[in-house]
């Protein structure tokens, strides 16, 4: 019965004080027994002393009954803060996250919005506010993040204060405990039998009520801990969703600058075209005008000549081996490359229609052409495209490729080194793009100045690079630079080849870094 008393009584203040105030009435009621029982003065002192006993007990009772009150109150209060305080950074940690899901997707569709501006822009001024609102949400990004590692340092430095706080409290309850013990030693004992069970009995209840404290305070540091764990889950989670919206933001930002530089670079392509088209409009114009010039001339040219015979293509390598052994195996090889290409794309050859600089030659040759053609490296096809306008009878052609379809004018399967027409047979020769295919560059050049008339026209069209190695297949091995030629024509020294033996009249840039050239055979 005392054992469940005393239990109710550390459940509940309330019901501990009626107890209380029931043990003080027995007590009483007991000296009333008493004071009938004995006489005279040895009676009244004893009365008096139970009395004394009494008021000491209930003064020290109840002072330590307030002590276990304010200590059970400010234990209580501490953990009702701490779970406020932390429902409080998990409400506030959860909203951060939807804050953070929540701007990802504005930005991402403001992103999304940009670029489809950005697509249907028609000029480059108004890429510059895309690129602003590019860099205004990267800018906003930033400031975002900021703020949240602000926020989490704030969160942290909350939960060390409340450690520490926490950490004090077992000593605070520990102080308390040791008064109260003093307290109780201090009092009066009470002059009867019960007096030493009833002490032992308050302080095992206080020992047990404390213990109960101390219990609870000794979880406090595993829930913060589990607390503390949650929220490094949720502030991982929210440093995860932050990266990615970074990471999405700064990639879109990356393709929308390099949609702009493709416009951009598409807008410098048009502005090519513009100026292509309208150097092609003024050549159109002299070609059409030289034509009709002309034609008005009634000038006449004698007939091609018959060509010779030649030896064939085979004889002629083997002259080439005799006359320059050191690189005519791999001048070999890049020829039966590039004649394999031939036969699988028009990328190799460009006497067709649908290349540009064909058209852009044909409108030179048609200004500065004249009389007998001889085209050189003509290719495989029947008819090359800058040659279209003019009478086949007034055509020649050679290369050691084998047409696709037979040529409607004069052709000899041969090399540029071999020509088969006596000297002074015509008034202009063509080199397309070819002349960098040859493997006696000068033996080539002497053929060519041989069948041209005095004063006739040498047209070329070929690329240049601003400096190359001169190229000489007689001295040494030479270094290719690419799988199809031994050499690239370079202005270094390109030029240099016809100062001796002709008259510049024109030169213009092409398209893809090639120029077209226009030599007049000195007469003399």
């Amino acid at each position: 019965m005392i054992r469940g008393g005393l239990a109710r009584w550390l459940h509940s203040p309330r019901e501990s004080k009626d107890d209380l105030e029931g043990l003080s009435q027995s007590i009483g009621q007991l000296g009333g027994r008493l004071t009938h029982q004995l006489n005279g003065t040895e009676a009244a002192v004893k009365a008096e002393v139970l009395r004394s006993a009494l008021a000491a007990s209930h003064q020290v009772t109840g002072e330590l009954a307030n002590d276990i009150n304010r200590m059970e109150n400010a234990v209580v209060g501490a953990l009702q803060h701490q779970a406020a305080v932390l429902a409080r950074l998990e409400t506030a940690l959860s909203l951060m996250l939807h804050g953070l899901t929540a701007l990802e997707a504005r930005m991402a569709r403001r992103l999304d919005c940009a670029m489809q501006g950005l697509a249907q822009t028609g000029d480059g001024e108004a890429t510059q506010p895309q690129a602003a609102a590019g860099t205004g949400l990267a800018n906003a990004l930033t400031s975002i993040e900021e703020g949240v590692v602000k926020a989490l340092e704030q969160q942290a430095a909350r939960l060390d204060a409340m450690q520490q706080a926490l950490a004090t409290l077992p000593e605070g309850l520990s102080a308390m405990e040791v008064r109260i013990v003093r307290r109780l030693q201090g009092s009066t004992p009470i002059g009867n039998g019960d007096a030493p069970s009833l002490e032992a009995t308050f302080v095992d209840n206080l020992a047990a009520r404390l213990a109960v404290v101390e219990q609870a305070s000794a979880r406090l540091p595993n829930e913060i801990a589990a607390t503390e764990s949650r929220l490094n889950t949720q502030l991982g989670i929210g440093a995860n969703q932050l990266n990615a919206a970074q990471n999405y933001i700064l990639t879109a930002i990356a393709e929308q600058a390099g949609r702009v530089e493709a416009l951009g670079a598409r807008f410098d392509g048009l502005d090519k075209l513009r100026e292509l088209d309208a150097r092609l409009s003024a050549l159109n114009a002299r070609g059409v005008a030289a034509l009709i010039a002309r034609a008005a001339q009634h000038e006449i040219y004698p007939r091609i000549a018959t060509p010779t015979d030649v030896p064939n293509l085979e004889t002629q390598i083997a002259q080439f081996r005799a006359a320059a052994p050191l690189n005519v195996e791999a001048w070999e090889q890049a020829f039966r490359r590039g004649a394999e290409a031939n036969l699988v794309t028009f990328e190799g050859n460009l006497s067709h229609d649908g290349h540009l600089g064909a058209n852009y030659f044909r409108m030179f040759v048609n200004i500065h052409a004249r009389g007998r053609i001889l085209d050189i490296g003509c290719g495989p096809l029947a008819m090359p495209e800058y040659l279209r306008d003019w009478p086949v009878e007034q055509i020649a052609g050679v290369d050691p490729l084998a047409p696709f379809a037979p040529h409607p004018f004069k052709f000899v399967q041969t090399f540029a080194e071999t020509l088969p027409w006596p000297d002074a047979s015509f008034e202009t020769v063509i080199i397309g793009t070819s002349l960098d295919h040859v493997y006696l560059l000068d033996r080539a050049l002497a053929e060519i100045k041989r069948v041209l008339v005095p004063g006739g026209r040498l047209l070329v069209w070929t690329g240049l690079l601003e400096a190359t190695e001169p190229y000489d297949p007689y001295a040494g091995v030479v270094t290719q630079p690419d799988p199809y030629h031994l050499f690239h024509p370079g202005r270094n020294w390109f030029l240099k080849l016809f100062q001796d033996d002709y008259v510049l009249i024109e030169r213009m840039d092409s398209v893809a870094s090639a120029e077209l050239i226009a030599f007049e055979r000195k007469i003399g």
